[in-house]
């Protein structure tokens, strides 16, 4: 077992972009994916080769000179009725720890099934193929990986048993979130061949198709209605899609489901006028200016702030819970351009320890304010727009492991976020401020071609290990008389695996709060149906491919962004 508390100043961050399943031509049938079942997990070691390890937190691989450890699971493709399998994958997310990454995630082997989690030891594990089914290469922490184990699969068969194994040149080993991780667990996704239940035509943005490529056929499914959609077929489909194919005159042919040309991207727009300020190198005290004439452009594409709350003892930093703090109310129509603010905060730091000292990576108090193209990782708030911030346009920004809300808009500004990835939020966006003198309800707060993923954070202010919030935080939820403002929902995709620490509704839309509505997807992991009722123009699919691929393709649009 390794510590869980580790960080570093220039920390490189995992990406959410899991491999997909390879689909078999699509023809008269639908393909529609089910949940399987881990049901044991456990790793050896050839050091201590009567040890058990079957209730760790972690599962590890590394095949070092004389000692090697291995990764033991037992799935089932849970008992999938309705037509065959024909596809299938284990995914697995690299552990928080600082040293769970590896240049190696691991080469997946079939094995025996004659062994249990409680006892299995180096010296009792079954036999393992020698010949590899998937392998994965480098992995960072908290990246999810997923191997497709489809050529394992046998006519009628449910349960199958691996083994992972490291081929790490280095000899540095991978490890895996359990099932009693902090992470996120071993799950299995399974791919089943049925017949169409109805039919309907939605599809889950963003899918690129061009005119040498043949059109891309996408199924998802909801709770009762499986859907299937041909992008780049020229046809609109309602409701996800309002332009398709030779539909948008801008790119015939090509237009992705989300009405946006492949590779159209209008990171940095601002700078097409140049910069009044340039920002560049490390930064580790706050850039804090209260100078700036209206319409500024500061271009800090070269410049990394660090943030620092909670160091961790063994790689300390000087405190810094403000990298970027920007103002005054009276300087209208600036935009600041790129930079990375990355946090060197403990990553088991709770809720409550990132919360204390107030703080935000990204903080302004200017109207008409434009933030663009910036990388946020691990702070408390990742954006912060304040009193006097109405109008402000947050565009083309990734953030990731946000310890409390991605965008904190308590003083319920109007604005707009636009072609976003905000992959990892305790709640993602905020308007909430019990002073009775800020009144925002006519205010309306647009989301558009944004992809939002809630994430669970070490010791939630409800109580267990890990939690996360909703994805809205609104003032007196179900009164429509809410001083929070108004929301405007377009073209984005949602994605969570288990209920907030609250009632279910409050995963849902702040009642009475919707202004205007259309093309947005909720990719829902947890179990049974989604835990709120959301309005129709909502599509919920339980494919985490949907997510996976829409991240994919954001990240390939942004790629001065990453990783």
């Amino acid at each position: 077992m390794v510590s869980s508390s580790a960080s570093s100043l220039a920390r490189a961050v995992a990406l959410l972009a899991g491999t997909q399943l390879a689909l078999p031509p699509v023809g008269a049938a639908t393909l529609v994916q089910r949940p399987g079942v881990v049901e044991a997990d456990t790793w050896v070691d050839q050091a201590s080769p009567d040890a058990n390890a079957g209730a760790d937190r972690v599962l590890r691989a590394v095949d070092t000179p004389g000692s090697q450890a291995q990764t033991f699971l037992r799935v089932s493709l849970g008992g999938a009725t309705g037509g065959p399998v024909v596809a299938a994958r284990l995914r697995l997310q690299v552990d928080v720890n600082g040293r769970a990454g590896s240049d190696s995630g691991g080469n997946l082997h079939a094995a025996g099934c004659g062994w249990n989690e409680e006892t299995l030891t180096w010296n009792t594990r079954p036999a393992v193929d020698p010949l590899g089914l998937a392998s994965v290469g480098a992995v960072q922490r908290r990246q999810v990986v997923a191997f497709d184990f489809t050529a394992a699969l046998e006519p009628g068969r449910d349960v199958y048993c691996f083994a992972l194994s490291s081929e790490s040149p280095t000899f540095d080993d991978v490890i895996y979130s359990s099932r009693e991780g902090k992470s996120g667990p071993p799950a299995v996704e399974v791919l089943v061949d049925e017949a169409p239940t109805s039919t309907s035509t939605t599809t889950p943005p963003p899918v690129t198709t061009t005119s040498t490529q043949p059109p891309v056929t996408t199924t998802t499914t909801s709770a009762s209605v499986t859907t299937t959609t041909v992008c780049g077929n020229g046809v609109a489909e309602p409701p996800l899609e309002s332009c398709d194919g030779a539909d948008d005159a801008a790119c015939p042919g090509r237009c992705q489901a989300n009405c946006r040309c492949p590779g159209a991207d209008d990171t940095f727009a601002c700078l097409a006028s140049g910069a009044g300020i340039v920002v560049g190198g490390t930064l580790t005290d706050a850039y804090y200016t209260r100078s700036l004439a209206p319409g500024t452009v500061i271009d800090a594409r070269n410049a990394t702030f660090v943030h620092c709350s909670q160091p961790d003892p063994s790689n300390p930093c000087a405190t810094n819970v403000y990298p970027i703090n920007l103002g005054p109310i009276s300087a209208p129509g600036d935009c600041w351009a790129g930079g990375r603010i990355i946090g060197a905060n403990r990553l088991d730091a709770t809720w409550s320890e990132m919360h204390s000292p107030n703080n935000a990576g990204f903080m302004f108090e200017n109207g008409s304010f434009t933030v663009d193209g910036i990388r946020v990782d691990d702070v408390g708030d990742g954006i912060r727009p304040r009193g006097g911030a109405g109008g402000f346009l947050i565009k083309d920004v990734w953030l990731s492991y946000i310890r409390d809300d991605c965008v904190e808009n308590d003083h319920l500004n109007g604005g707009v976020v636009d072609d976003s990835l905000f992959d990892g939020c305790f709640s993602a966006f905020s308007a909430r401020n019990l002073d009775t003198t800020i009144d925002g309800h006519t205010n309306l707060w647009t989301i558009q071609n944004t992809l939002v993923r809630l994430q669970p954070m070490p010791g939630p202010p409800e109580g267990g290990d890990l939690g996360h919030k909703g994805f809205f935080k609104w003032i007196d939820w179900g009164d429509p008389n809410s001083r929070s403002p108004m929301l405007a929902l377009f073209n984005d995709v949602f994605m969570a695996e288990e209920q907030g620490q609250f009632s279910a509704d409050r995963m849902g839309i702040p009642p009475g709060k919707l202004a205007a509505c259309a093309n947005n997807v909720m990719v829902w992991l947890g179990p049974g149906d989604y835990p709120a009722v959301l309005p129709d123009c909502f599509t919920v699919t339980k494919d985490r491919s949907v997510w996976d691929s829409a991240v994919a393709e954001w990240i390939r649009r942004h790629p001065e962004l990453g990783p």
